[in-house]
């Protein structure tokens, strides 16, 4: 008699572990963040359950530790006029926690990235 064939069923939870075969696009991207000079918006578009958190997440698991990272999941708020004040205070809420943990070493962070956007700042 033939052995059975297990099944398998996935999740559909973001993770930082590459399944999906992003490592190429996740150097690609991280490699653009780190040495870019110039301000950019990078856009990542897909279907639902397509990767595109994961491979965020595998983008900020690949950046510098001298790089301030703000997590901002649109979805919980896509209901709310205040979207923009959202994505605000989340920035703002990075930027603090990573002066809280040391004002010296802010000085040493000046770019900024943020998921799904990323953003750099400028003045750094």
């Amino acid at each position: 008699m033939p052995e059975p064939t297990k099944k398998l069923i996935l999740d559909d939870l973001p993770t930082d572990d590459d399944a999906l075969d992003f490592q190429p696009y996740v150097d690609t991207l991280v490699d653009i963040i780190r040495t870019g000079s110039t301000p950019l918006t990078i856009g990542v578009f897909g279907g639902w359950g397509s990767g595109k958190t994961s491979l965020m997440k595998m983008v900020r698991k690949g950046l510098p530790p001298e790089f301030t990272v703000a997590w901002f999941d649109a979805w919980k708020y896509d209901k709310e006029e205040t979207l923009w004040r959202a994505f605000l205070l989340s920035i703002l809420s990075a930027l603090h926690l990573a002066k809280k943990l040391s004002d010296d070493e802010l000085t040493k962070r000046p770019r900024c990235s943020i998921a799904p956007s990323i953003w750099r700042n400028p003045a750094g």
